[in-house]
């Protein structure tokens, strides 16, 4: 689903390799079933990676939200 994105492979490699990498593809499906535009889900995705190191710098783990 992040191929529907993302446009070249680099990026979508290093979303994957993100801590919220592995949540990314279930994230995209409920973002496109739910009508939100492609301009919006892609905000949204870079913004969950961003959460993700974040997260991860922090100490805080994914199952805490």
């Amino acid at each position: 689903m992040l191929r529907r994105c993302f446009f070249t492979p680099a990026v979508i490699a290093r979303y994957r390799r993100s801590p919220a990498g592995r949540y990314l593809d279930g994230f995209v499906e409920f973002l496109a079933r739910e009508k939100y535009a492609p301009s919006t889900r892609l905000e949204y995705i870079k913004a969950a990676c961003h959460l993700g190191h974040w997260m991860r710098k922090e100490g805080v783990a994914i199952k805490a939200l």
